[in-house]
């Protein structure tokens, strides 16, 4: 007999996300630079907390707030110094 084709299900979760810029300097050559990086979590029975509980949104909010805080405190290099260094 031939294959059966199987339809999977598909599910649409919230995606909670906030996008953020930090302004530096190149720690190599020190020309001004800015970046932006988009930090995000879905709202999904997947995403849990240690304890196993279902993370709300707000907990969500915080967890991808510390992670562009963190994210904006690591220093950066520009292209061209990137470049330079990597080969």
């Amino acid at each position: 007999m031939g294959k059966e084709k199987r339809e999977g299900m598909r599910f649409d979760f919230n995606e909670v996300s906030i996008r953020t810029e930090k302004k530096c300097s190149c720690i190599q050559c020190g020309k001004r630079l800015t970046r932006r990086k988009k930090f995000f979590q879905t709202l999904s029975p997947w995403n849990k907390n240690a304890d196993g509980t279902v993370r709300t949104r707000t907990e969500v909010m915080q967890i991808i707030q510390k992670e562009a805080a963190d994210w904006r405190l690591i220093p950066e290099m520009c292209k061209a110094c990137k470049e330079l260094n990597n080969g």
